[in-house]
C-alpha cells in the first residue's frame, strides 16, 4: 500500500501591489524622426530616442530638448497625464 500527497502553491496568485510613489509617476514616451537622437528633460541628458521617461505628476510645465542632426527642438509639456512627444526634422 502506497500513500501520495500532492502539494500544490499557487505562485503570483495576488495582484501586485502599487505602491503610491508609482501612481504619482507620468510616462513621456518621446519619438523622433529620425530615430537615436539625444534628448534632454530640464536641461538634462536621458539617453536617445525612442524612450520612455517616468516624471512625477505635475502642473508645472518640464521642456524636453531633442537635437537631431545639428537641429535642437524644444517643447514645453505639462506632465499631468502619460503621454507620446513626437519630434520631426
Amino acid at each position: 500500500m502506497a500513500i501520495v500527497v500532492v502539494v500544490m502553491v499557487k505562485i503570483g496568485s495576488q495582484p501586485r501591489e502599487v505602491r503610491p510613489q508609482e501612481l504619482d509617476l507620468v510616462n513621456i514616451q518621446v519619438r523622433s524622426f529620425p530615430s537615436f537622437a539625444p534628448v534632454q528633460i530640464d536641461g538634462h541628458p536621458k539617453g536617445k530616442t525612442p524612450m520612455m521617461i517616468k516624471v512625477p505628476r505635475s502642473d508645472q510645465p518640464r521642456e524636453i530638448t531633442v537635437n537631431m542632426q545639428g537641429h535642437v527642438q524644444s517643447r514645453k509639456v505639462v506632465p499631468a497625464d502619460d503621454m507620446v512627444v513626437d519630434f520631426r526634422l
